[in-house]
């Protein structure tokens, strides 16, 4: 997808570098430190982009050996609730 920037009072479109913000996250991820929101920083993001920064980042977590896991009190049960149970809408990734 593309970004938008204004340069001289026109509008330009740029493609969007899913790795640079990919590498951007996972750096403060292994930081610990809190960054600008990408949305702040780039006009027009797309959901498409969020979604690719967001596979690309889980990919690269995953491939240097973090963990999924599910919610701590799951964990506690040993196994999510039996009645409804609906899969998780959200995973943490551990290193």
């Amino acid at each position: 997808m593309n970004a938008i920037l204004f340069k001289a009072g026109v509008a330009i479109a740029v493609p969007i570098d899913h790795a640079h913000w990919t590498s951007y996250l996972l750096a403060a991820i292994d930081e610990r430190r809190e960054v600008q929101a990408i949305t702040k920083q780039i006009d027009e993001p797309t959901v498409d982009d969020a979604y690719a920064i967001q596979a690309a980042l889980l990919e690269l977590q995953l491939a240097r050996g973090d963990k999924l896991s599910w919610p701590r009190a799951w964990q506690a049960r040993g196994s999510p609730p039996k009645m409804f149970w609906t899969p998780p809408r959200r995973w943490w990734v551990f290193p």
